[in-house]
């Protein structure tokens, strides 16, 4: 009776809310990964053109999957530019140097575990199976994170879970920026300056400019405390919110 009156009431709120809706395939029908849909006529299509232009560091594409105002453009080119930045640092190191625990240890912090293939291939596995709850133009998508996601987990619920439906075609909500991302002081900035520092370096990794891993890394380590101190000069002359401070 209980799991009766459970059907009941789930039967109820359909009828109260049916534009709402949940879109889960079973693990029999479930495919393995998600695939591209380039039409972006599903819910979970930006997900997938998202993981896979992550892939192939393409800036465009991953914009493209977003919906955000235009004043709102460079900023979120310059966010997913840093999260590229990484990979393409990091796939320029594995194809001069290899990726062994030395060179890992290395370049700690200039790489992310969630930028990497094998990361990206368990998202698409995941986002195959994710529960994604439609409400009219709007909808969550809930991927069904394993053990040993947890590289992945914070990250990506962050950027697919909400999207939103708009003349027809869905898109990853990149929401609403507030204030300046590029103020004086202000992260958008430090990040801007991060993403042209990583480019760089991958661009010389892949020209053969540094002939160890060891010389690489002296050269990031100089860079890093380069853009700090431009940071913190920043800092000193701004307060939190950008504003000139007071002499």
């Amino acid at each position: 009776m209980t799991h009766l009156l459970k059907l009941i009431g789930a039967a109820a709120i359909l009828c109260l809310f049916p534009t709402t809706h949940v879109l889960a395939e079973s693990p029999a029908t479930a495919p393995e990964s998600a695939v591209v849909d380039p039409a972006f006529t599903g819910p979970k299509a930006p997900c997938a053109a998202y993981f896979e232009a992550m892939r192939r560091c393409d800036l465009e594409a991953v914009v493209a999957c977003f919906v955000h105002e235009e004043k709102d453009t460079e900023a979120l080119k310059v966010g997913m530019g840093l999260f590229i930045a990484h990979r393409r640092f990091e796939k320029a190191v594995e194809a001069r140097f290899g990726l062994d625990e030395e060179t890992r240890a290395e370049c700690e912090g200039w790489f992310r575990p969630d930028m990497t293939d094998a990361a990206i291939d368990a998202s698409m596995k995941r986002l195959a199976r994710a529960v994604v709850t439609v409400d009219e133009d709007s909808a969550t998508a809930e991927l069904r994170w394993h053990e040993a996601d947890s590289a992945m987990e914070d990250y990506c619920d962050l950027l697919v879970k909400k999207l939103c439906k708009v003349d027809g075609v869905w898109k990853l909500d990149a929401g609403k920026q507030n204030g300046d991302f590029f103020q004086k002081g202000g992260w958008g900035r430090m990040f801007r300056n991060m993403m042209k520092t990583m480019n760089q370096a991958a661009d010389k990794v892949a020209a053969g400019e540094f002939r160890s891993v060891d010389e690489l890394k002296a050269h990031m380590d100089a860079r890093q405390k380069e853009l700090e101190q431009e940071y913190e000069d920043e800092l000193r002359e701004t307060d939190w919110r950008g504003n000139q401070s007071e002499r």
